[in-house]
């Protein structure tokens, strides 16, 4: 699954900061090992896979974020650009459109052992990397 970056933020805030070298082609993909793409595990990816055919990819958001922001708030670095915190909020609005599960941190695990009825349903709040 190919992740929309750079996108329009991404390289308007580029532009601002005089970077120019922002790379591409980042795939959400199975396997435990990435070099610059998010691996998520081929029975994560499977399941993924199927909810976007099912739902449709015009009805499909991805939605990358630093940690789970429905729980604890943004950790932003001193030395973070000023528009990390505006970054932040839009992620943090995104996220708070899905409930927080009593029993974990996501609304629904990606591991294979439960499966949303719609891509509404499903939160990858974070990927754990071996």
């Amino acid at each position: 699954m190919k992740v929309s970056y750079p996108n329009a933020f991404d390289l308007a805030m580029a532009k601002r900061d005089g970077r120019t070298r922002l790379g591409g082609d980042i795939f959400m993909h199975g396997n435990a090992l990435s070099i610059g793409c998010i691996a998520v595990g081929d029975a994560a990816i499977e399941q993924l896979f199927t909810l976007v055919a099912d739902t449709g990819l015009a009805r499909t958001r991805l939605v990358i974020a630093p940690n789970d922001l429905r729980v604890g708030g943004a950790i932003i670095d001193d030395g973070a650009p000023p528009w990390v915190g505006q970054l932040y909020r839009t992620i943090a609005a995104a996220l708070a459109e899905f409930p927080v599960a009593l029993e974990s941190n996501s609304a629904v695990r990606v591991d294979g052992s439960a499966r949303p009825t719609n891509a509404k349903d499903l939160v990858l709040s974070h990927v754990r990397l071996p």
